[in-house]
């Protein structure tokens, strides 16, 4: 039985750096190790924060042709980074690195000269990162008005140490703007975004209304924010903003206390040093935001669980250690008596927790780490205490659901299963909800369907219980696991109210289930795949599960499913193959093992009732680059309403607001493009041009009255490095 309903009757058994919210003055104490002050690791660090409210710097937001803003600039320890698009070199200066004489510069075109007639104010407040003590650094004059032309020279043109005396270059450049080019409806109350997707459905359904389909096109940068550690594949976090604080992660997992308003750093906490070693080959920091509750940021980080004060960032007293706890290890332990730290078997975090009641849920990774399954972990959110765990790839009998997946792994293999993304929570139905992943290893040594990896797996609140679970791709040889968290919403499908879920797969097919009991609200239906397969003693699944409509015809996936636009000659010579072929020498499938619907969520509206759901076009061995695909589908029929189609890889998920706009971004390695579009019609209302890949999902957010739609931007196709960037857009201020 492919899809069980299942109900069981018996239950299984340092200190951060501190800088005052004035963002005036740097102070800690306590254990030097965890210290933004005097650490030689922080030499790199640039943190820089910039409220832009000028009209050149719009010019930026969907003209291809002009140059960009080289951020990051002259650093004190000469290291810089272009984010400049290579397609606008003819417009542009050369690309150098910056000498007393020759600067970082912003490159706007003719923005420069069209609005040189704009006043604004600057005020400059740095931070030394060399000493445990406050200081406040302003311009000679305080608060002086210039030239729109002078603030550009002034706040990007010149290297930082030229001007202000500032040690390992950790500094916070605030321009502070005042230009009247428009209005903002009057002041309402502010809205927060306090878990990782929203809310424990991951609905990422903001009830903000100031941006409409109407004067989105007036938007324009705020401020931006940079933290300066870019050795991760991508910037994937997604911010949280707590009562006027927003909370964001690097590739490491360190969090960063902001003002949502402005963008100056209040606090950070390094979690460098605490993440443990013997990692395993092919460990890669990753990391996608935290989550709040009850004045406690929780960051998942390596394979820990952190618990900090919101207000100060200290760790929380009674948490684990410190603070820190070891919650993988802690399951791990009992089994595998020898290990010494959790990251060293392959299994660490890259999601946010989720939290309800007290008690924090998360999944570990990573399947391709050969980790012997994927583990969700209930965790007292004051003790940092193990309350439950529940095994994706149950190992033996003592693990539950082994009776009903030991026996569909045969040949001895019993690897991944990992998970990439939070959970979801109803709490009315006392179930949360995980998205697992792919099954590793040689296929030849795990025949059978490999549960209950590429699952969606429903578990009790208290007890950890199976509930139900459902399979979406049999005995995975493609890669095509589910990376994101799962959604949930309420409809009415033929008069009867259906409280559902919906997962897209990297599969490329979208799967719209009853949350209660697992079975489809509209046909999937078992159908028949190739089976004949060059790998000797493989034994491929004959059927995959393929979702259909109301109306009984196959559904719209959300990336193509047969490769596309190949090249004719790197076509030549190889077989184009139908999805679910398995693997073999010289062909071409679609989607690819780096395409369909990855980590990014799906949100959903309840004004439009619509799905909105972000995938990647990008065929195995396609040579050619991806393209993205961004979709709106009515889940009580499962047609598809409307589609855009851009350059670039569909990574991130997008945001929907009660306002009608939907926003989403393109990864790409010449630019990353940040969409509004309107949520009923698809049409684009407005694009920005981030300057480099955008692999993270957005937040909305209100505060004192104002309307923010915050991006995290950085990275490109794998191999290049990530970046470090976070832009808040707003409309313009009165």
């Amino acid at each position: 039985m492919l899809n069980a309903n299942i109900l069981f009757d018996k239950p299984r058994g340092h200190r951060p750096a501190l800088i005052s919210q004035s963002g005036t003055g740097l102070h800690g104490s306590g254990p030097r190790s965890n210290f933004l002050v005097g650490q030689k690791r922080h030499r790199r660090h640039r943190i820089r924060t910039m409220a832009v409210l000028t009209a050149a710097l719009q010019y930026r937001r969907d003209v291809p042709s002009k140059c960009h803003l080289i951020s990051d600039c002259g650093s004190s320890t000469g290291k810089t980074r272009r984010n400049a698009p290579q397609d606008n070199r003819e417009t542009c200066e050369p690309h150098r690195r910056p000498t007393p004489d020759a600067h970082c510069k912003l490159l706007a075109g003719n923005a420069q000269k069209e609005h040189r007639g704009e006043r604004i104010t600057v005020h400059l407040e740095g931070q030394s990162s060399g000493h445990s003590s406050s200081q406040s650094l302003h311009t000679p004059d305080q608060c002086r008005p210039i030239w729109l032309s002078q603030l550009v020279d002034y706040a990007l043109e010149f290297p930082m140490e030229d001007k202000i005396p500032m040690t390992h270059g950790c500094r916070t450049l605030l321009v502070v703007a005042a230009i009247a080019v428009g209005t903002i409806p009057a002041l309402a109350q502010d809205v927060d975004w306090r878990l990782h997707n929203l809310d424990l459905a991951g609905s990422r359904f903001a009830e903000t209304e100031q941006i409409t389909p109407e004067n989105a096109h007036l938007l324009q940068p705020r401020w931006l924010f940079q933290h300066g550690v870019i050795d991760g594949v991508s910037n994937q976090t997604t911010p949280v903003i707590v009562d006027g604080i927003m909370y964001v992660t690097d590739s490491r997992g360190s969090v960063y206390a902001v003002n949502a308003a402005d963008g100056h750093l209040l606090w950070l906490y390094d979690v460098t040093e605490l993440l443990g070693g013997g990692r395993q080959q092919g460990y890669v920091f990753r990391h996608r935001g935290v989550t709040y509750d009850d004045g406690v940021v929780y960051s998942a980080a390596g394979s820990f669980m952190f618990a900090l004060d919101a207000k100060t960032g200290e760790p929380l007293e009674g948490f684990g250690e410190g603070g820190q706890a070891s919650v993988i290890l802690d399951v791990l332990k009992p089994q595998y008596a020898d290990v010494d730290t959790a990251i060293s078997m392959g299994y660490w975090f890259t999601s946010a927790p989720q939290i309800h009641n007290g008690v924090l849920y998360v999944g570990s990774t990573r399947s391709e780490s050969r980790i012997p399954g994927g583990h969700v972990l209930a965790i007292d959110a004051k003790t940092g205490e193990v309350l439950w765990h529940f095994n994706t790839v149950p190992q033996s009998e003592a693990d539950q659901g082994w009776d009903i997946a030991g026996p569909t792994w045969v040949g001895g293999g019993r690897e991944g299963g990992g998970i990439w993304e939070t959970p979801s929570i109803d709490p009315e139905l006392n179930m949360m909800y995980v998205a697992v992943g792919n099954p590793f290893g040689d296929s030849t040594l795990r025949a059978g369907l490999n549960l209950f990896s590429d699952s969606i797996v429903a578990l009790s609140l208290d007890t950890g219980q199976l509930q139900w679970y459902y399979q979406l791709v049999h005995h995975d040889v493609w890669d095509y696991d589910n990376g994101q968290q799962p959604i949930l919403f309420d409809m009415q499908v033929d008069g009867q109210p259906v409280k559902a879920l919906a997962q897209a797969n990297k599969n490329s097919w979208l799967y719209i289930l009853d949350r209660e009991t697992g079975n489809p609200v509209h046909p999937i239906i078992e159908t028949p795949v190739p089976t004949e397969t060059e790998t000797e003693g493989e034994q491929p699944w004959p059927t995959q599960p393929i979702p259909h409509k109301a109306n009984g015809d196959r559904m719209e996936p959300v990336s193509p499913v047969f490769p596309l636009d190949i090249p004719p000659e790197h076509a030549a010579g190889k077989r184009l193959v139908e999805q679910y072929t398995p693997l073999g020498q010289d062909i071409i499938f679609a989607p690819g093992m780096g395409g369909g619907a990855s980590y990014g969520p799906i949100a959903y509206s309840p004004d439009t009732g619509l799905l909105y759901v972000n995938a990647i076009d990008r065929p195995f061995n396609a040579g050619r680059g991806p393209k993205g695909y961004f979709s709106a589908y009515d889940p009580t029929t499962g047609e598809l309403v409307w589609r855009q189609i851009f350059e670039g890889y569909g990574q991130g998920g997008a945001v929907v607001t009660k306002g009608g706009v939907v926003f989403v971004g393109t990864g790409s390695n010449i630019a990353g493009y940040f969409f509004a579009y309107d949520a009923r019609t698809g049409e684009e209302l407005w694009r920005y041009n981030t300057g480099s890949g955008i692999y993270a999902s957005p937040a909305v957010y209100m505060v004192d009255g104002e309307e923010f739609v915050t991006v995290a931007s950085g990275g490109g196709s794998r191999g290049r490095r990530g970046g470090d960037l976070i832009l808040s857009f707003a409309l313009p201020s009165q």
